[in-house]
Parts: structure tokens; C-alpha cells; sequence
């Protein structure tokens, strides 16, 4: 499962800093709520540093950006695999379950 989630992530990076300037815009909540919660012992991490830690921490939200722009699976997979002799994109199609 690791080498799975590992290439899903080197195509669909996660970041803290989703803007190109490197700057956080937009996070007055965590500076509210953080303080709350360090001092009541939690502690503060990045998550995508450490996924595996998911009891009693907290952090900011990590995103799914590259360069500035949201990834997505549309955004990559959908590239390569509109590339592939073998494929077909079908849109505006009904399916029955």
C-alpha cells in the first residue's frame, strides 16, 4: 500500500503553502483555535510530514496544489491517459448502475 499512496502523491503533491508566493493567506482560524489546542497538550504537525500521527495533533490544511493551481486527478491522470492509443473519453453519457 505504501508504494501505492507513494505514487499518488509524486503526481498529486500535498502542500501547506498551496500559493506561489509561499505565503498562508486566509488562516485566522488556526490562529484561534491552535493556541486552544497546544495548550491543552495537542501537538502541532505538519501532516503531511507525519500522516500517521492522528491523535491529539493538529495543523494546518494541507492542499493538493502545484504550482499555484489545484491538482486533481483530472489535472494528471487525465493527461497521461488521454495520451494512451486505447482511450476514450465519454461525456454527457448516462449510466445505469
Amino acid at each position: 500500500m505504501v508504494a501505492a499512496t507513494n505514487r499518488v502523491f509524486s503526481r498529486i503533491p500535498g502542500t501547506n503553502h498551496p500559493s506561489l508566493d509561499g505565503k498562508l493567506y486566509l488562516h485566522s482560524g488556526y490562529g484561534i483555535v491552535a493556541p486552544g489546542l497546544a495548550n491543552a497538550g495537542w501537538s502541532n504537525v505538519t501532516a503531511n510530514n507525519v500522516p500517521d500521527e492522528k491523535n491529539r495533533t493538529f495543523s494546518h490544511t494541507p492542499y493538493m496544489y502545484s504550482h499555484g493551481e489545484r491538482g486533481s486527478p483530472m489535472g494528471t491522470y487525465l493527461v497521461t491517459a488521454s495520451q494512451r492509443k486505447n482511450f476514450k473519453l465519454w461525456m454527457k453519457t448516462s449510466v445505469r448502475r
